[in-house]
């Protein structure tokens, strides 16, 4: 395919900026006077990703929402991963008629979306998680798996006669295919071992036994009167997007719990490999919409910036004004220049977990403090109070006539000033003499274990948040995930 003029245009900028940005560093510096260039690499970054966003779905077309089995078929089989769509084609074309099925792994599961790849029927389903876990999936598995970026962890003799890179992948030992793509040899070893005797059912670190993906921006911006109408409506309150690399670091199962806990009037949007933290639960739906969105890949963080964009437009409001929270999964490499992306557009108050990044030194931290409110991450708890405060302030914002006038008119009744508690949210061991705050009472409401103990004007406060239904199972709901409560 011939790049039209605007590609050869961006990829001659692009490349300029490498010159640019190898002569910056190596000139000293300090933080402020570096950071122009350092917010340069993120615009130019956003030009990458649009490349190659035109570049996949030009090529594959439009991705188109799908569910994606987790079971692997009796029989020769292949396990592709990495980030490599045309590795991924050039395979498919390869297995045509050969009897041998081709299942993804990793951050290749959403080529399945990609109607010019879901065409190949021996394109089956997806087979394990993320990278990090690739030691013990490839144990022993009957059948050779290719390898088309990065991400390759030192093969374990179980399954290293069976490993196979390609292009910039390469491990002593391995079988390298070099640029002519002869898949042949992954295709023989396929054949050779011949796979699983008996349809073998696979389950998500959740247990869930299928996922989906295929919520890239052309698809969401396709529904976009469907998904403002829910928000003009209140059906959707809050959008959260749960990103990033995954990793083997204890810790980054606070991203499996804090999505459990979300609201179930909020939609999470995920892409790249930290969504194998949950992409296997089922969340439900909203108004048709499945509360679990995969956009795709790390490069198509793309989708979830034109997303926020059109939203921001839709509402005649800045990005960092919509009822949007990012909270990003970190692990270094290429994923920094995503994050530099997201600060040379502006978006603040990125949470970041489960540690920040090595390269993050105090001096580095307090410029991102100061001007992007970049926070780590805590507990999904801790985080969780924050959250509903912020839901909270949704409800009284959104439906005043519903949620906020009752309240006012209790406070007024008690003929006090709403100030802030001068204890947390959730803690009953102390006399409050405040009327609280509209969002401090409906925090306790959820977390409390017995809310309407709650000592003088706050036991008022709160009983006034029980005479809603749909709050009422929103606090059920909440505190099940928490394991504060169990199901009925």
């Amino acid at each position: 395919m011939i790049p039209d003029c605007k590609c050869i245009h961006s990829a001659k900028t692009v490349n300029q900026f490498f010159l640019t940005g190898l002569r910056e560093i190596a000139k000293d510096g300090t933080v402020e006077s570096l950071l122009p260039t350092v917010l340069k690499v993120g615009e130019v970054n956003l030009t990458c990703m649009a490349m190659l966003d035109a570049a996949n779905t030009g090529t594959y077309g439009t991705p188109i929402p799908v569910s994606v089995p987790l079971v692997v078929e009796r029989g020769p089989f292949i396990v592709v991963t990495g980030h490599d769509l045309k590795d991924l084609e050039l395979l498919l074309k390869q297995t045509e008629g050969k009897g041998v099925n081709i299942y993804t792994h990793g951050e290749m599961l959403p080529a399945h979306a990609y109607p010019e790849l879901r065409k190949y029927p021996q394109l089956k389903g997806n087979f394990g998680t993320a990278w990090q876990n690739q030691q013990k999936e490839f144990a022993d598995i009957p059948a050779p798996i290719l390898f088309t970026t990065n991400c390759l962890m030192p093969p374990k003799k179980s399954y290293a006669d069976r490993v196979f890179t390609t292009e910039v992948v390469a491990y002593p030992g391995m079988v390298h295919i070099d640029d002519e793509k002869d898949f042949t040899p992954v295709i023989e070893k396929a054949l050779e071992l011949g796979g699983y005797q008996e349809d073998r059912q696979f389950t998500g670190i959740n247990g869930g036994t299928q996922v989906m993906t295929g919520f890239g921006h052309g698809t969401i911006l396709s529904m976009a009167d469907q998904v403002i109408d829910a928000v003009k409506s209140g059906a959707i309150r809050h959008f959260f997007l749960v990103a990033g690399c995954d990793g083997a670091k204890p810790g980054r199962n606070y991203y499996t719990d804090f999505v459990k806990q979300t609201p179930a009037d909020s939609l999470v949007l995920t892409l790249a490999c930290g969504k194998f933290r949950f992409n296997d639960l089922d969340l439900g739906n909203i108004g048709g919409l499945p509360r679990i969105m995969d956009m795709g890949q790390c490069n198509d963080a793309y989708s979830a910036i034109q997303v926020a964009v059109a939203l921001a437009e839709a509402f005649d409001c800045g990005v960092n004004d919509l009822p949007l929270s990012m909270v990003l999964s970190w692990y270094e490499q290429k994923a920094v220049c995503i994050l530099l992306t997201l600060l040379y557009l502006g978006i603040r108050n990125i949470k970041l977990g489960p540690t920040l990044p090595a390269f993050v030194s105090p001096g580095v931290l307090d410029v991102l403090v100061e001007n992007y409110g970049i926070a780590p991450i805590t507990t999904p708890e801790a985080d969780l109070k924050v959250l509903l405060r912020t839901y909270g302030q949704m409800l009284k914002e959104s439906m005043p006539e519903i949620y906020e006038a009752g309240y006012t008119e209790l406070v007024q009744k008690n003929q006090q000033v709403p100030e802030q508690p001068d204890t947390a949210p959730g803690d009953t061991s102390r006399e409050r003499s405040t009327t609280p705050e509209f969002e401090d009472a409906f925090a306790l409401y959820v977390l409390a274990d017995r809310p309407m103990d709650a000592p003088g004007i706050w036991q008022e406060c709160v009983r006034y948040f029980d005479q809603f239904g749909e709050l009422n199972t929103y606090r059920s709901a909440v505190r099940i995930a928490l394991g504060l409560q169990t199901e009925e």
